[in-house]
């Protein structure tokens, strides 16, 4: 049996196994390409040391000539599945691995294990591997594991802890007298937790999609503040709309070879929010936004700008153009119906034509655009039914509407969808269980399912050249940490979390009477609900295991528990809770067919509120705690309820954001836009005193403040986002109280002393190209 070593390297979270050439995330496998695999081991190997092109050249591609192309890509690769920061640029010199890598130097050692006359092990054919371990840069020196498995598993803390607790691994190795029974046992306890651990897993996950291994990756835009694009059809091209505050966007063409790009100059002031190019490539059709709450038009420019023309009004979504430039598809939203429907427009005679109508809870996905097969005959449509998390791909006869769903494994959420010009496979973004949204290529059929994308981005919207060679990709970047701001001072504010992945109280926080911070984070890659002290930066996961969603956390004054929504059903949402000193989980509402959520308990923990979506409608409950019955709140005639309820200190209002038929769908983009506020009295007899309050705000979360009069609320600007005050009961103008300049408040609360734990970060979305995906 060979000596020679086999090292395993950590570095972050990561984990490179170079025996088994296998990269691990924690307890996810993500494989690599065998030249991008070598050139991430030849960085790790250089001990952080430059490496230069040319020697990263004649490592990985020694016996071969290949373009410096090649290196570039495997480079984008790596850090597309790393992060940025993981390997440096040392410009005119080469590159870095930029990170500590802690190595482990595995090392067979059978000449040493004693068979004791056992026949089982006599020829060694199956005697059991031991592998002695030397962590290095730690203070776990030596340790054993097994390594005769098929399937190697990264070991877990607990695995860990457990194996330094019940051996002296130096003595097992050195000492003549080790006896054989005892590696017997320990070797099986090992081999007992793997076991348990893969149980777990195929439990947990789901099945592994096939990736494409030849897929290459080029950043188009690097600029991040890309809302809308389109690759021409020849795939020359590139038309962006970025961002420039509130609703507003400008129109950019970018000569993809050559790298240079010219605004597109339009006759009047339009507030462009999509863009795309027609069948030739000569015309540029977008989508005119002004307002939110009002459908958009759809215009027609020259690629070089210039007049608009005019094509059509009450748009609701992005659209697609057919391949042969005569009909345009678009989503457009009956608000006084609560109805959805699928438009086809004719642009020789200007018809339209409804080919498809959904009556609400149904609906299609309104931030995604239809897609038409190569011939024209069908479309692809993301729907909703009866307005669920979960999503489907139809195929819709434009003929006689006639859906059909296409059958996609695993997939949970879809996002955006394309046809390839072979009519039989289709391109779409969309998400597994527990995985972000990457991209896919799927046979439609139901035959060939690949994921062309598997790293810890977010892919949206897709966009294709008319021969299928050319994918240009919208990839999606939201960084949200957790901060700690005392008394409102934004000069003493401090980062408590970290991390490009993990959207840090992305759907929530507050602050429980000890001073830790409950938040959201994505950090196990389930959204699951952990605390962190501000004092000392130690953090501890609350839910584990629980469903794929656990947000929303409220922790009511009295202090006792965190409530939360949960889907550990995986059908519906429920209001748990969890003890804040016992940590035991339990179920306080729930149901086989309606959604509760957003809970808010009163300041002397007697009666628990919430919002309840079934069959369409949106209410508000409340139940007196623990085992009370659940009861729908009468609210006064013209209120209804939508989100976020929250109760004054006093008990004595509950303020809740009013439901807008205009709005039913999902907006994505988090704009300031105005909202109506319902402060509602909690004692119903009440209810002369109920008000309607607007505000104009980017989140749909507010508070209340201390005092009971007034209400605390985000807005984002160009420049910044602040945190402002409006009272509640009197006629006078917002204030500003806190303001954190280039960033994005997501969610916050307060203390008495008027600390604020605070959620916020950035959006960063550029385009990528995509190509030999065939």
């Amino acid at each position: 049996m060979s000596n020679e070593h086999n090292n395993l390297y950590e570095f972050g979270e990561f984990r490179l196994d170079t025996k088994e050439r296998v990269l691990f995330r924690e307890n996810e496998t993500i494989i690599l390409a065998p030249k991008v695999f070598d050139t991430l081991e030849t960085l790790i190997k250089s001990n952080g040391k430059i490496v230069s092109k040319d020697g990263l050249m004649d490592e990985i591609w020694a016996d071969s000539f290949v373009e410096e192309g090649n290196l570039t890509q495997n480079i984008y690769v790596l850090r597309q599945t790393l992060g940025k920061e993981f390997i440096e640029t040392i410009p005119r010199r080469g590159y870095r691995f930029a990170v500590d890598v802690e190595t482990i130097k595995l090392e067979n050692d059978l000449a040493n294990f004693r068979t004791n006359g056992n026949p089982a092990f006599q020829n060694g054919e199956n005697s059991p591997e031991i592998v002695v371990a030397t962590k290095t840069k730690t203070f776990l020196k030596e340790e054993l594991i097994e390594e005769d498995t098929e399937n190697l598993l990264p070991k877990t803390n607990q695995q860990t802890k457990f194996i330094e607790a019940n051996l002296n691994t130096t003595q097992v190795v050195r000492s003549s007298k080790f006896h054989f029974g005892l590696a017997i046992g320990i070797f099986a306890a090992v081999l007992v937790g793997a076991f348990g651990l893969f149980v777990w897993q195929r439990n947990n996950i789901s099945e592994p999609v096939a990736p494409v291994i030849n897929v290459s990756f080029t950043n188009l835009t690097e600029s991040g503040d890309v809302r809308n694009m389109a690759i021409s059809p020849d795939g020359q091209f590139l038309a962006v709309v970025k961002r420039e505050g509130g609703n507003g966007g400008s129109i950019w063409i970018k000569d993809i070879t050559s790298k240079q790009e010219l605004p597109l100059d339009l006759s009047k002031d339009f507030t462009p929010q999509v863009a795309n190019f027609s069948s030739d490539g000569n015309s540029i059709f977008f989508l005119n936004r002004r307002s939110l709450a009002k459908g958009a038009e759809i215009y027609k420019t020259t690629r070089f700008g210039g007049s608009a023309e005019f094509i059509g009004g009450n748009v609701w979504s992005e659209f697609a153009i057919s391949s042969d430039g005569e009909k345009i598809a678009f989503y457009r939203h009956l608000s006084e119906k609560n109805q959805f429907q699928l438009v086809v427009k004719n642009l020789t005679d200007q018809s339209e034509k409804i080919l498809v109508k959904k009556d609400f809870p149904d609906s299609f996905l309104m931030r995604s655009s239809p897609a038409f097969s190569p011939d024209g005959k069908e479309i692809y449509a993301i729907i909703r039914p009866e307005k669920q998390a979960l999503s489907k791909i139809v195929s819709i006869d434009t003929e006689s509407g006639k859906e059909r769903i296409i059958k996609t494994p695993n997939i949970r959420q879809f996002v955006s969808v394309v046809a390839l010009p072979n009519g039989e496979d289709l391109l779409f973004t969309a998400r597994e269980r527990r995985k972000y949204p990457q991209v896919y290529r799927m046979n439609k059929a139901g035959g060939k399912f690949q994921r062309l994308t598997n790293d810890l981005n977010v892919y949206r919207q897709i966009s294709l050249s008319k021969d299928g060679k050319n994918l240009a990709v919208l990839q999606k970047h939201t960084y949200s940490h957790i901060w700690f701001i005392p008394e409102s001072s934004p000069e003493k504010a401090v980062q408590l979390t970290f991390g490009k992945t993990n959207r840090d109280g992305r759907q929530g926080l507050d602050i429980l009477p000890d001073g830790k911070i409950v938040f959201t984070s994505l950090e196990d890659l389930n959204r699951d609900l952990w605390t962190i002290n501000p004092k000392d930066g130690s953090k501890q996961q609350l839910t584990k295991q629980r469903g794929d969603i656990n947000d929303r956390p409220f922790v009511p004054q009295t202090g006792n528990y965190i409530y939360f929504n949960s889907d550990d059903n995986e059908k519906t949402f429920n209001i748990e809770r969890i003890g804040i000193n016992t940590q035991n989980i339990e179920k306080v509402t729930g149901g086989k067919s309606q959604n509760d959520m957003f809970p808010t308990v009163s300041p002397d923990g007697t009666t628990l509120y919430f919002i309840r979506r079934e069959k369409g409608k949106s209410s508000l409950y409340k139940k007196i705690l623990p085992d009370g019955e659940e009861t729908e709140v009468k609210l006064p005639e013209g209120f209804s309820a939508d989100s976020f309820p929250t109760i004054s200190p006093d008990g004595r209002f509950l303020a809740m954001r009013q439901a807008d038929k205009q709005k039913l769908f999902d907006i994505e983009e988090e704009v300031s836009n105005t909202i109506k506020i319902a402060i509602i009295p909690i004692d119903e007899s009440d209810s002369a005193n109920a008000k309607m309050l607007e505000i104009t705000t980017s989140q749909s979360q507010f508070r209340w403040n201390a005092t009971s009069n007034a209400i605390y609320f985000v807005k984002h600007t160009d420049k910044d986002t602040a945190i402002w005050k409006q009272d509640v009961f009197a006629e006078t103008k917002s204030q500003k109280i806190l303001e954190i300049p280039d960033m994005r408040i997501y969610h916050f609360q307060y203390t008495n002393e008027m600390d604020f734990a605070v959620s916020m970060g950035k959006h960063v979305d550029d385009v990528i190209l995509i190509k030999n995906f065939n």
